[in-house]
């Protein structure tokens, strides 16, 4: 098999306009014949294409990879009305795709991305539809106290533009973004922490996490995915603070089609820390589901 690079998420982006907003992408297209995959990565809250450069230099296998920045998050711009739902962003990455004329034969999301790309799969009718694949995958509210308290906090940091400026400026500190990131259980190098505090830095980008995170709504997404009994696949790190693995486990228990796969050394970021497993375990999952 020829060896294909995958490098830079800064380089070869570009902006594909659609009818609900901007979206900042790269599609990167390495395929050897029109059997070779199409992926779509999806990345999670707070982060931007950036996050799968990892991935995309341990990726070998010839494909189309399509690496997306999520609304409001990185170069892609936010919802101008109605606010931010996760309808809304299923629908919206079902305009990029039509626009892109892309017939992806996977969907592979992280965290927020793979509640993003669980939503898309449910509102597609097409006889054929790619498979979906989740790491690490945030797909249940927040418990107890922190279900009525955070989603407050989070539109007032969305509202608030001064809010959004005092959390830009507080990424300054590079230090405060590394505590961040190991509160997740993951352990990244300088380049991608450095990635992470250049989105930090940014107000607005700032704000539209918050807004995504205000407007996230998961009650149904579960109970709808089990009444169709599609198929899913899910890698959970087993150090992941940020989404415990135990709850991703009782969340996905009664879907009826769900392969688990465990991954004991990383955290919530583990396509950053073990892309090579990764990138494997992407593999294995085309080649289950075809």
């Amino acid at each position: 098999m020829v060896a294909h690079a995958y490098h830079n998420s800064d380089r070869g982006a570009h902006t594909v306009r659609t009818r609900m907003l901007s979206w900042c992408l790269r599609d990167i297209d390495q395929r050897e014949d029109e059997d070779d995959p199409v992926i779509v990565l999806l990345h999670g809250a707070g982060a931007s294409m950036h996050s799968w450069e990892p991935l995309l230099r341990a990726w070998s296998a010839p494909a189309r990879m399509l690496v997306v920045d999520l609304p409001g998050h990185g170069g892609s711009t936010s919802f101008n009305a109605g606010g931010y739902t996760l309808v809304r962003t299923a629908q919206a990455l079902n305009d990029l795709l039509h626009e892109l004329s892309c017939q992806p034969t996977a969907v592979v999301g992280h965290s927020a991305g793979g509640a993003v790309a669980m939503q898309w799969r449910l509102q597609q009718q097409a006889p054929t539809i790619a498979s979906i694949l989740t790491i690490n995958p945030a797909l249940l509210p927040f418990n107890g106290i922190a279900g009525l308290a955070f989603p407050l906090l989070a539109r007032l940091a969305a509202t608030a533009p001064l809010l959004g400026q005092v959390l830009a400026a507080r990424a300054n500190n590079t230090r405060a973004i590394m505590r961040l990131i190991e509160g997740t259980g993951s352990k990244i190098d300088a380049s991608q922490i450095d990635g992470y505090q250049r989105l930090m830095r940014k107000p607005q980008h700032v704000r539209q996490v918050f807004a995504m995170m205000a407007g996230w709504q998961l009650d149904d997404l579960l109970p709808a995915w089990q009444a169709r009994e599609l198929p899913l696949f899910v890698l959970l790190a087993e150090r992941d603070r940020a989404v415990p693995p135990q709850r991703t486990r009782q969340a996905v228990q009664a879907l009826a089609h769900v392969e688990m796969t465990s991954l004991p050394n990383a955290g919530h970021l583990a396509h950053e820390e073990l892309p090579h497993r990764c990138a494997q375990w992407i593999l294995q999952c085309l080649s289950a589901s075809s």
